[in-house]
C-alpha cells in the first residue's frame, strides 16, 4: 500500500523516522503498549526538533520523499495542467480492465475522507464537496448508467 502525507517539513521527519523504525525493527504497531509508542514517538519527535534546519531528510526502507513537490496536488497553481492531467489517465487505463472491487469499500479518496463507493449518494456527495460540473452530468444521467452498468455486470 502506499500514503501520500503533506504537512510541516519537521512533522513529515517525524512520520519517516517513525515509519522507517518500524518497519526496520519489523515491529507491528498493534504489538506495541500506548506507553511503548507514546514514548518511542516523543524519543523520535525530539530527534526530529534538533536536526538542523532548513530540514532534509532522505528516502528509507518504509518511505519515499517527494522534495519536487511543493504545491498540494489539488493545488490551484496546477489548474492549468488538469486537462493534460485527465487525458494520462483516460489514455492509461483500459475501462475493460478495471476491477472495481478493488477499490470499492477499500480505497479512501483524500477528497471526502470516506471508504470509496459508486452509489448514487457517493457520487452526489462527491459533487457537493467539488462542485464538478462532470459528476454533476453523471447524475443528470444516472438511470442510463446505472442501467448500462446493471445490464453489463
Amino acid at each position: 500500500m502506499q500514503y501520500i502525507c503533506a504537512g510541516e517539513t519537521r512533522t513529515l521527519s517525524l512520520l519517516t523516522d517513525l515509519s522507517n523504525h518500524l518497519i526496520g525493527n519489523r515491529t507491528a504497531v498493534s504489538s506495541l503498549t500506548d506507553d511503548a509508542l507514546n514514548s518511542l514517538i516523543s524519543t523520535l519527535a525530539a530527534t526530529a526538533e534538533a536536526k538542523p534546519k532548513p530540514l532534509d531528510y532522505e528516502r528509507g526502507p518504509a518511505t519515499v520523499p517527494l522534495k519536487q513537490i511543493d504545491v498540494p496536488f489539488h493545488s490551484s497553481f496546477l489548474e492549468k495542467n488538469i486537462a493534460s492531467y485527465r487525458n494520462f489517465p483516460r489514455n492509461m487505463i483500459q475501462k475493460g480492465k478495471v476491477d472495481v472491487s478493488k477499490l470499492v469499500g477499500k480505497w479512501i479518496p483524500n477528497i471526502t475522507g470516506k471508504p470509496f463507493g459508486i452509489s448514487k449518494s457517493d457520487f452526489e456527495e462527491l459533487e457537493n464537496v467539488t462542485g464538478s460540473s462532470r459528476i454533476g452530468e453523471v447524475l443528470a444521467r444516472w438511470e442510463e448508467f446505472e442501467t448500462r452498468r446493471t445490464t453489463t455486470v
